[in-house]
């Protein structure tokens, strides 16, 4: 037996640190997209503050009282929809990047960020587990951006879950540049033929994978993404710098014009929604807009019957982003657990302050 719900998966750009403005944005799409019948919301990764390797994030981590999750509550009860979208959120006393779904009734389901990628360690700890989401539509399995590159999170929702709901914001990293002061710019495909490779088969994770991985587990997925261009400054740069260029000593001269480098790629347009099958039932058009469909779900949750298929990822991208955790964990642990910084708060937005249910 099936039954239908109607999904939404939001395209939308964010500003950096623009918390008020984009949750205008988002409120906007989230309108529209509930009056065009959806019964489930997904927005981006981080779309209250935007994407960006900046020590901001320390301070635009809200807690559980804050304005975004008291967004969402409110905008889900008003427009009754269930309504899922990352943020930044300050818990017991750590910060984490959580996928926080809520339903008309209020009721909340916090799913924390497994795989931090790469700088992200900077900003974030890992998350401890999976979530399935018990909700009115169907048992919901919860998943961030980089968790898809993972084979063993979504086995751990085989046989437990009818639907996959998944908030990204990839920067596309196969063509990241690399911005040196001195005017220089890099590609990653300019560092090594590690860096060619990951260039060569790293668009498929957000895409063909995914898909491939939802088919295995026999269930509909969204997957909601920011658009346009991604730029941000390098965290630890020089060490950052020495990562990339280690297998072309060519290039090691570069590492002392490192201070100030930046970053720019495109993000990784994906937003979609896809049926049991991982066929494409919707996309979004340009700019800030939504996919919209109509899914059947399963009864009850089925169980993959097929091997699992592989992921089409290099290993190298693997080892990178292991090696920028490293190198960015220290930062984190200097700063966001910093006492003073624990008890700076974003400005309130106009509304409810009632603490998540």
């Amino acid at each position: 037996m099936l039954h239908t719900v109607k999904i939404a998966g939001v395209q939308m750009r964010s500003f950096n640190g623009e918390v008020g403005t984009n949750l205008q944005k988002a409120e906007s799409l989230v309108t529209q997209a509930a009056q065009a019948g959806a019964q489930l919301v997904v927005l981006p990764e981080l779309f209250n503050t935007g994407y960006e390797y900046t020590a901001a994030n320390y301070r635009l981590a809200e807690p559980p009282d804050g304005p975004t999750y008291t967004w969402l509550r409110e905008t889900a009860t008003r427009l009754n929809v269930h309504l899922a979208g990352t943020f930044l959120l300050r818990k017991r006393g750590e910060i984490f990047n959580t996928l926080v779904l809520v339903a008309p009734s209020g009721r909340a389901w916090e799913y924390d960020k497994l795989h931090p990628w790469g700088w992200e360690r900077a900003y974030f700890r890992p998350g401890d587990g999976p979530v399935v989401a018990d909700t009115d539509l169907g048992q919901l399995g919860l998943m961030i951006c980089w968790d898809v590159a993972y084979p063993d999170l979504f086995r751990a929702y085989a046989g437990r879950v009818q639907m996959l709901v998944i908030s990204s914001c990839p920067p596309a990293m196969g063509h990241m540049e690399i911005h040196l002061p001195n005017g220089q710019r890099l590609s990653l495909a300019d560092t090594s033929h590690l860096g060619r490779a990951i260039r060569d088969r790293s668009d498929a994770v957000m895409d063909e994978d995914l898909r491939a991985q939802g088919a295995w587990l026999g269930v509909p997925l969204v997957n909601a993404m920011q658009h346009g261009r991604f730029t941000s400054p390098v965290p630890r740069p020089a060490l950052s710098l020495v990562l990339a260029l280690l297998p072309n000593p060519r290039l090691w001269p570069l590492v002392r014009h490192a201070a100030g480098a930046t970053i720019s790629a495109p993000h990784n347009e994906h937003t979609l929604v896809a049926d049991a099958t991982g066929h494409v039932l919707a996309r979004p058009g340009a700019g800030d807009a939504f996919a919209l469909a109509e899914v059947r779900i399963p009864d009850s949750p089925p169980r993959p019957t097929l091997p699992q298929p592989k992921m089409q990822l290099h290993p190298a991208a693997y080892l990178l982003h292991n090696a920028l955790n490293w190198l960015s964990k220290p930062e984190y642990d200097r700063h966001a657990k910093d006492p003073i910084r624990s008890q700076e708060r974003p400005p309130s937005m106009h509304g409810s302050t009632d603490a998540p249910g």
